[in-house]
């Protein structure tokens, strides 16, 4: 495993959020993936083994993501949504995946307004 991180669920997690701290350039992503081993979004293994892999439940675990079909894939494997709007992503443009907004449990103008409404 590089970056001293599993490579699969059931590994022991312990001191996940030292290494999540400690090696900034490596993302969350990318941790998401090594621990789920072949699995990537919008299958909802990828989302349902990354709560297993922390030892929760989905619907305790939610999706931060400025994509709504992001969002919408994670909400049909059992998570929560946070909406987080950037309106110059592209251009000012809607975004092409507009089809799936959806009312996420969380709706935020930015991560600091999103922590501000979890009470961070």
């Amino acid at each position: 495993a590089s970056a001293g991180l599993p490579d699969a669920p059931g590994k022991d997690l312990s001191g996940i959020v030292v290494d999540i701290n400690l090696r900034s350039a490596e993302s969350v992503q990318q941790i998401r993936r090594k621990l789920i081993a072949g699995a990537y979004k919008p299958a909802k293994i990828a989302y349902q083994a990354t709560a297993a892999a922390l030892d929760i439940a989905p619907g305790e675990l939610c999706l931060v993501a400025a994509h709504h079909g992001d969002l919408a894939a994670a909400r049909a494997a059992g998570l929560q949504c946070a909406f987080v709007h950037r309106p110059m992503e592209y251009g000012g443009a809607p975004a092409p995946d507009l089809a799936y907004e959806a009312a996420w449990e969380y709706r935020s103008t930015s991560l600091i307004d999103l922590a501000d409404q979890l009470g961070c």
